[in-house]
């Protein structure tokens, strides 16, 4: 199952070196969040991840390749049983931003490349660059590389090149 990028509960990877996650997301380390101001995200994990009567955990993920998960907890409403992968989706560039990273089955959508460790030139991908630097290594000074992560197993994920730039809060 997949959602939107604008779907509360909605799981991803963000590939950046930041370290605060985008608005609207956070990090999926366990972290506790008031269940007052953040009642209609509660409904959707209730205290599934841990809490208390004031209080719910967001789930704790292990990073992938040294990519973090991150949830969308601001957005639309959804509910769900599972807390879904969100879907690229083509020229939808208010939503997605670059340096986030999903899963996916069928074909690669216009702004997005498959997380298989190639280099990139600086020059031609400044925003890119300006999320993950170096962070996974580079051919010089001008060239840097994308996470590699179709290599961890049989999933396919892919990294949007072509987005809009994250902000963070």
């Amino acid at each position: 199952m997949s959602v939107s990028f604008s779907t509360m509960g909605g799981i991803a990877l963000f590939a950046g070196t930041q370290s605060k996650a985008p608005r609207d997301w956070a990090f999926c380390n366990g972290q506790a969040m008031n269940i007052s101001g953040n009642s209609a995200f509660f409904a959707i994990l209730g205290n599934r991840y841990g809490g208390d009567m004031t209080s719910f955990a967001l789930p704790s993920l292990e990073d992938i390749g040294e990519c973090r998960h991150i949830i969308r907890v601001q957005g639309d409403f959804a509910m769900g049983q599972e807390l879904p992968f969100v879907e690229a989706a083509e020229g939808n560039y208010d939503e997605n931003f670059m340096g986030v990273i999903t899963k996916q089955d069928g074909d690669i959508p216009n702004g997005w490349i498959p997380c298989d460790g190639r280099t990139l030139g600086v020059k031609e991908n400044q925003g890119l660059y300006g999320i993950i630097g170096h962070k996974f290594g580079s051919g010089s000074i001008d060239k840097f590389n994308i996470p590699d992560l179709n290599a961890l197993g049989d999933q396919k994920y892919i990294i949007c090149i072509k987005g809009g730039w994250p902000s963070f809060s």
